[in-house]
């Protein structure tokens, strides 16, 4: 009887082996192509880069700082030597993203600190800059603008991130303009040889104002009218109250003492 039987061509084998060395290949392949997309999504997110900006800086004489992705905070340490200005190069910010930045200061000045102004400088160039008002201070080197309310660069505005010191217990805010973005501590004293820190947000919501400079200048009172934190404008309140009352109760003995 004839059994059919079932013939294996050559052909056939040798397409078999390269069906499989093929689908190797792809999944290698597909490997190399997730670790490469992997690194190029690691740099697109490279770590914010604090340094020295010596064209305008003056007052600063140490500098070094850390990063933690973990919570997106900043931390910043430095010795400043004289009350002559200090400005910070800052650079590597991801576009959008609020950071926490920790500014620890060691005052060797000479000179004790009652108050320690912070403002963002944005490059020039971008065509919001008509919007600044003109002349710019003195203390703006070439090259940088005071950062108006359009172009992107705040200190987090509206995030919620404390804007606090361990030494001043006053903040004054001035970033609601287009005058410039502005944090006045003070209502403290940072005696000379201590050190106190400062904390506060950033964030560059375009992600096109790298580098960016923060200028910081001491014992400088605001020439302008800044918006005081709500913190400040509670104790305000407070103390009017107080007043208020102290008044009152001043004028109900006076009218006791004519009846």
């Amino acid at each position: 009887m004839y059994l059919p039987r079932t013939v294996v061509l050559p052909g056939a084998a040798f397409s078999q082996g390269a069906n499989e060395n093929i689908m190797s290949n792809m999944r290698k392949i597909n490997l190399t192509l997730l670790a490469f997309f992997a690194m190029l999504s690691t740099a697109a997110q490279a770590d914010p880069v604090v340094s020295l900006y010596g064209p305008g800086n003056q007052g600063i004489t140490a500098l070094s700082f850390s990063f933690n992705s973990a919570t997106n905070t900043i931390t910043i340490n430095q010795t400043v030597g004289n009350t002559g200005s200090g400005v910070l190069q800052i650079s590597g910010l991801t576009a959008n993203v609020n950071y926490t930045v920790i500014n620890q200061i060691t005052n060797n000045s000479g000179v004790a600190f009652n108050r320690l102004a912070n403002e963002l400088l944005d490059p020039a160039g971008d065509p919001n800059d008509s919007l600044d008002p003109q002349p710019y201070p003195s203390f703006v080197p070439p090259g940088f603008t005071t950062s108006n309310d359009f172009d992107g660069l705040n200190f987090a505005q509206g995030s919620g991130i404390p804007r606090i010191s361990s030494v001043f217990s006053s903040v004054l805010a001035d970033e609601a303009s287009n005058a410039r973005d502005f944090l006045d501590f003070f209502n403290g004293t940072a005696a000379s040889g201590s050190t106190f820190s400062v904390q506060y947000g950033l964030r560059d919501n375009v992600g096109t104002n790298q580098p960016f400079l923060l200028s910081q200048r001491a014992n400088t009172a605001s020439t302008q009218e800044p918006i005081p934190e709500l913190a400040t404008m509670l104790l305000l309140g407070t103390g009017l109250a107080g007043v208020g009352a102290a008044v009152r109760k001043r004028r109900q003995a006076r009218t006791s003492e004519e009846a």
